[in-house]
C-alpha cells in the first residue's frame, strides 16, 4: 500500500492504492499555524488515522479493510473508426464485486440518435432500462441512465459482455468505454 499526500496551501489529497485498487478515502483537513508556523493541527476523514505525536513529521495512515469502491473500464471499440452495434468482446471479471451503476463515455459523440448500451451477465442483460448517450453529447451521464436489475455480484472470472444497442445516425460515434462502479467483496 502507499500513501501520496500532497499539500496546496492549506489543503490536502491523500490518494490510496493497494494491490492496484485506488480506494476512496475522505480528505484530511490541514490547518497552518499562525503567521506561516507551520502545521498547527491535521483532522483526519473517514478511514484516515493521523499520528501526531512527532508534530514536525505526523503520520497519516489509511484503514483499507470493508467494502472498497473502484470504477473498471471496459473499451467497446477501437479508438478510431465507425461503432457498429453488436455485443462486444467479453471480458472476465478480475476479483468478485457488486455492481452498482455503469454509465458510457464516447470521444467523438454521435449525431441524429442516441447511442445505446447495455451490459449483460452470462448473456442475459442486467438492465431493464438501457444507459444512453444523447445526440451531439460525449456521457450517459447527461443522458439515460441505466435500471439495474437482477444478481449484481459477479465472481472472478465471470464473463460481462457490453452491448452496443444503437449507434448514432451520420456519426456513430467513435472511441466507447463503459465504466462499471463496483464495490468489491
Amino acid at each position: 500500500m502507499s500513501i501520496e499526500v500532497r499539500q496546496n496551501v492549506i489543503d490536502v489529497t491523500v490518494n490510496v492504492r493497494q494491490n492496484g485498487l485506488a480506494i476512496s478515502l475522505q480528505p484530511v483537513i490541514v490547518r497552518n499555524g499562525a503567521e506561516g508556523g507551520g502545521i498547527q493541527s491535521i483532522v483526519a476523514g473517514t478511514n484516515v488515522e493521523v499520528d501526531n505525536t512527532d508534530p514536525e513529521n505526523p503520520i497519516v495512515s489509511a484503514e483499507t479493510s470493508g467494502s472498497q469502491t473502484d470504477v473498471i473500464g471496459i473499451y467497446m471499440s477501437a479508438a478510431t473508426g465507425e461503432l457498429t452495434a453488436g455485443d462486444k468482446a467479453s471480458v472476465p471479471a478480475p476479483y468478485d464485486f457488486t455492481l452498482n451503476n455503469f454509465w458510457i463515455w464516447v470521444e467523438v459523440p454521435p449525431t441524429e440518435q442516441s447511442l445505446v448500451s447495455d451490459l449483460k451477465k452470462a448473456g442475459v442483460s442486467v438492465t431493464t432500462t438501457k444507459a444512453a448517450i444523447d445526440a451531439d453529447e460525449n456521457s450517459s451521464l447527461t443522458g439515460t441512465a441505466p435500471v439495474l436489475t437482477g444478481n449484481l455480484n459477479f465472481l472472478k472470472g465471470s464473463l460481462l459482455t457490453p452491448v452496443l444497442v444503437q449507434t448514432g445516425a451520420i456519426e456513430t460515434g467513435q472511441n466507447l468505454i463503459m465504466y462499471l462502479e463496483v464495490t468489491k467483496i
